[in-house]
């Protein structure tokens, strides 16, 4: 994913980088796990079937959410991949969903 620039120049006033994050929300059935590389997330579904999450985030943390189905909230699960960008220039984070082996 890329985020771009709305403005040209220095927007962003003395601070020359500003954090964000990206959030993948997870179904209340499915779980996620952090790797020993603390980058990876290994997702499992009721199925037990499992995915991981591989990324180049600075930072990624599994943090609760909440999952609303007609009206009703269920507790749930999010990723969150967590980096800096330079708002003159813009900032990519690359990531990639891939069954993991022998799940």
């Amino acid at each position: 994913d890329s985020l771009v620039p709305l403005v040209q120049g220095d927007a962003a006033g003395p601070r020359r980088y500003l954090p964000f994050a990206v959030r993948f929300h997870l179904h209340p059935d499915a779980n996620a796990s952090l790797a020993r590389d603390r980058k990876s997330v290994l997702i499992r579904g009721p199925s037990n079937v499992g995915w991981w999450l591989r990324n180049d985030a600075a930072d990624v943390e599994i943090a609760a959410s909440a999952h609303f189905d007609h009206g009703h909230a269920r507790k749930a699960g999010q990723i969150v991949l967590k980096s800096q960008v330079r708002p003159e220039v813009g900032a990519k984070i690359r990531w990639k969903l891939v069954r993991a082996e022998g799940h």
